[in-house]
């Protein structure tokens, strides 16, 4: 069942693969080889129309991979900027704690108490960069494993459609199918005598 028309949206790879199966199988010899020819138009509508319909799943994997890449982006943006802000305030808390220090010689217990607490929040600011950055990367493997599993389905149908092209090749044709389940005839009148 070829069809030589436009290319067709294709709801059916099966059909569509059949189509173009049909078309290679039913193409004549050319004498003295095993090439044959092809209608180059209609193989390449067939073909052009396979393409054309691409899985939804396809391009919904194209789009979690750019998101993933721009969420990566974003969330590493995000930690740098906040390990920066935390180093900054870091630097300060220090500066200031020092500057006291110096004013406060005598009180040596202040000068220590403000360098454990510059100390804090820097451990404390890159603390919280490494856990965002760790809950960055989780989100992206978490997508990723989602398109895994979409890519494994669409395995699964490729796979499924194949064996199911092999097992249509094996099967009786329609006319000896037919012939098998035509009933006999049976003549009501011309067994009463």
């Amino acid at each position: 069942m070829v069809d030589t028309g436009v290319p067709r949206a294709v709801d059916d790879f099966e059909g569509v693969l059949s189509d173009a199966l049909d078309l290679v199988s039913s193409a004549r010899s050319m004498p003295f080889s095993a090439h044959a020819l092809v209608e180059r138009d209609e193989l390449l509508d067939l073909l052009e129309a396979l393409r054309s319909g691409l899985p939804r799943e396809l391009r919904e994997a194209r789009r979690i991979l750019e998101e993933r890449d721009r969420l990566l982006g974003e969330a590493r943006a995000a930690a740098e900027d906040l390990l920066g802000e935390a180093r900054h305030q870091a630097s300060e808390v220090t500066s200031a704690a020092k500057a006291r220090a110096e004013r406060l010689l005598a009180r040596s217990d202040l000068v220590r108490a403000a360098e454990r607490r510059a100390e804090e929040v820097r451990a404390a600011a890159e603390a919280d960069a490494s856990r965002r950055c760790r809950e960055a990367d989780a989100y992206c493997d978490a997508r990723l494993a989602s398109l895994e599993g979409v890519l494994a389905r669409i395995g699964e149908a490729v796979a499924a459609g194949r064996s199911q092209l092999a097992a249509s090749r094996r099967q009786p044709s329609p006319a000896a199918v037919a012939e098998a389940e035509e009933p006999e005839f049976f003549d009501q009148d011309g067994d009463e005598s």
